[in-house]
């Protein structure tokens, strides 16, 4: 099959009065695939679907870095605590011991510190969060999170990507002793392990692919290796102090581009899945329920093998702005012809 299709839209939309009631989740339904017999390479194939979505977010038109952000803490104050002099830093409140981070110079620059501070005779431990748009939880996309770091050689770091509202962890970064981990939270599996140089600064950049689940670690712009991650999602990043951790960050950035491909179109001759992109279908900012029907175009599809005609039926989903992946529907069968 060649990777030209088209779409055709025929849509209505509903108040959120309407009697029936539609799932923010959106719904797809199978009514016909035309011809029953297709000329290879010269019949177009004509799928029809019809499609319900309650908040009107399926379609996208922007493919874009859609959010940017980066912190070199230049305009802070020493001893600022960064949860009150900046929006885009939180507290992160897990218990009375935990506390803000404060803002420090380091060799001359502006800097992170997240390390214990001792009030009396008590010591208390930063434990900060930027939550990457709002606590929006990425289903879909490319993020790339990256940062500075500085370790002392008696000290160790670590941070946790969370995946949502209530504190689930994605996956934890450990950094002790010249080696860094990245691990499962919850079965202490390493997908990937490296080395840093202590008593100085050095780079770490995470691309998480969430797409197609691809997790790349670099270490000063190098590429360590990528990974599979169960917990394929995420939303804020959560810098913490725990036992001998004693650290500095600086330059955290964060970039996040959307994925525009929210049609998945899968050939059952050979599992290969083809993306498209389906225009936005309802204006922006409107919680508005929609329906209607996709009329999918596939051009001069081939035959796989060596026979002289071949079945093929396709498997066929959609996701929405939100990443909710709908049902999966499969077309009934056509036969591809000489």
């Amino acid at each position: 099959m060649k990777n030209l299709i088209y779409i055709v839209v025929a849509m209505l939309l509903f108040s959120c009065e309407k009697d029936e009631v539609l799932s923010d989740v959106p719904s797809i339904e199978f009514k016909s695939i035309a011809p029953a017999t297709a000329q290879e390479y010269i019949d177009d194939i004509i799928i029809s679907i019809s499609y319900s979505d309650a908040n009107g977010d399926l379609g996208e038109n922007s493919s874009g870095i859609s959010e940017y952000f980066c912190d070199n803490f230049e305009l802070y104050n020493d001893s600022d605590l960064v949860s009150v002099s900046s929006s885009f830093w939180e507290k992160y409140e897990v218990n009375s011991l935990y506390s803000d981070a404060y803002v420090i110079e380091l060799f001359g620059n502006q800097s992170l510190y997240i390390g214990p501070t001792i009030i009396g005779e008590t010591p208390y431990y930063p434990n900060v969060i930027f939550p990457f748009t709002n606590g929006t939880t990425y289903k879909t996309g490319v993020l790339e999170f990256s940062c500075n770091l500085y370790i002392d050689a008696l000290s160790s770091a670590n941070f946790s990507f969370l995946s949502g509202g209530d504190g689930e962890r994605t996956i934890d970064c450990r950094m002790d002793s010249n080696m860094v981990w990245l691990n499962n939270p919850y079965t202490d599996t390493t997908y990937l392990s490296a080395t840093y140089m202590e008593n100085q600064w050095f780079s770490l950049k995470l691309v998480c692919d969430i797409s197609n689940n691809r997790w790349e670690l670099f270490i000063n712009n190098i590429s360590i290796g990528s990974f599979f991650n169960p917990v394929n999602r995420i939303s804020s990043v959560n810098f913490k102090t725990e036992s001998s951790d004693d650290f500095y960050i600086d330059d955290v950035c964060c970039k996040y581009k959307k994925d525009k491909h929210n049609l998945f179109v899968k050939d059952s001759r050979n599992d290969i899945e083809y993306k498209f992109r389906i225009p936005q279908l309802a204006p922006n900012n409107n919680s508005i329920a929609i329906e209607g029907n996709f009329n999918i175009t596939i051009n001069g599809s081939g035959i796989t093998d060596s026979t002289a005609s071949q079945k093929v039926n396709y498997a066929i989903y959609v996701k929405d702005r939100a990443g909710n992946k709908s049902n999966t529907i499969t077309t009934s069968s056509i036969t591809i012809q000489q």
